[in-house]
C-alpha cells in the first residue's frame, strides 16, 4: 500500500506517478493540501526554512520548477511531502475499493 522512500530528493518521483495515473481521484485532495502547504510555508515563523518555496502542485505538474536535491531533502520540505504521499496512497486504496476511510480503517483492526 505505501511505497518507500529511498532517501533521496526523487521521492517526489512517486507523487508524480501517482497524481498521473489517479489524477481524477486526486486532482483535488492534492490541489487543496498543496494551497495549505503552501500557505502554511510562508508564515513568517516558519518561512525562513522554505528559502525556495513549498509549491507542491506546480512541481508535481511542470517537474523543471523542482528545487534542487539538497533542498528536497531538507527535513522542513521531505516530511510533509513524504507524509503527502503516504496521504496520497491511503486516498487511492480507499476510493479504488469503493470504502469510506473510516471502513479502511476498520479493516486494519
Amino acid at each position: 500500500m505505501f511505497g518507500g522512500q529511498r532517501g533521496t530528493g526523487n521521492y517526489l518521483d512517486e507523487a508524480e506517478w501517482l497524481y498521473d495515473i489517479y489524477h481524477p481521484l486526486l486532482s483535488d485532495y492534492v490541489s487543496r493540501m498543496s494551497a495549505f502547504l503552501h500557505r502554511e510555508s510562508q508564515d513568517k515563523r516558519v518561512s525562513f526554512v522554505y528559502s525556495k518555496g513549498l509549491d507542491v502542485l506546480t512541481w508535481l505538474t511542470t517537474a523543471s520548477t523542482m528545487p534542487d536535491e539538497l533542498y528536497m531533502l531538507s527535513i522542513p520540505v521531505c516530511q510533509p511531502l513524504v507524509a503527502l504521499i503516504q496521504l496520497m496512497h491511503v486516498m487511492v486504496l480507499y476510493k479504488t475499493l469503493g470504502v469510506s476511510p473510516g471502513d479502511l480503517a476498520k479493516r486494519f483492526k
